[in-house]
């Protein structure tokens, strides 16, 4: 069994330390919302995971002071939700660590409570695609950093899925190389082709057909194959590896 933490944590600034401290830790993927005004509190742990080749996705509530294509925050990709009375302080950390409070942690005069820092396989995933699925779905796209340059390597689907619907909505040409499994009988296989549709929910303009599809087609000498992620169960390649190349 994976290892399993749970840390309560009533006082503010015990809870911000926690939080701080989580997001210095990641290696591979950090998925943050905050209200404006903590942001700036968390902005040396997010230029320290950017610096580190960190996949960084932050949700920002309340009043933002920028412009659509500027880099408002050190983050990947930026999205704003304007509501800020919905708003809760979260982090999703490399799939298996999380922090969640409705604490106002930037406001030592406002509303104190409790939060909850984990590592729990289990509650990651549920926490991950809450973030994903519901809070970032109903948020407005402010950035997009440049996908990676080319040739570029991915053992994470999830980045590869990114970075292709990147590509793609600059009209950039992408060509990939795909090692994987086939998903109706786990033989190894490999597809090599033109990228020519990505489905995803997290770059906009959406283009997925359900809420959580991820999915990449490239069109190969044996016609169009689909690729997801391992755990993939609609498309007809579960990807271990993405190499994206010119073509």
């Amino acid at each position: 069994m994976r290892e399993q933490h749970y840390r309560n944590l009533e006082d503010r600034a015990a809870a911000l330390s926690s939080l701080r401290d989580l997001l210095a830790t990641a290696t591979d993927l950090v998925i943050c919302s905050a209200p404006s005004p903590l942001v700036g509190e968390l902005t040396p742990e997010l230029d320290a995971a950017l610096a580190d080749d960190v996949l960084v996705l932050l949700l920002v509530g309340g009043e933002v002071e920028t412009s659509t294509g500027e880099r408002p925050y050190p983050a990947t990709l930026v999205r704003h939700w304007e509501r800020p009375i919905d708003f809760v302080t979260a982090a999703s950390v490399d799939y298996d660590r999380g922090f969640y409070t409705e604490a106002e942690l930037h406001d030592s005069d406002g509303q104190a409570g409790r939060a909850l820092r984990y590592r729990d396989q289990f509650f990651g995933d549920l926490q991950l695609n809450t973030m994903l699925f519901a809070w970032w779905q109903r948020s407005s796209e402010l950035y997009a950093a440049d996908p990676a340059p080319l040739p570029t390597t991915h053992d994470s689907f999830f980045r590869a899925v990114i970075d292709a619907a990147r590509f793609l909505r600059e009209d950039q040409p992408l060509a990939a190389r795909i090692e994987g499994r086939t998903t109706d009988t786990n033989e190894p296989a490999t597809v090599d082709g033109e990228v020519i549709n990505v489905r995803q929910s997290i770059i906009s303009p959406a283009t997925n057909s359900f809420p959580i599809e991820q999915s990449i087609f490239v069109a190969s000498t044996d016609g169009v194959v689909s690729a997801g992620s391992q755990s993939a169960q609609v498309e007809d390649l579960r990807a271990d590896r993405v190499e994206f190349y010119e073509p």
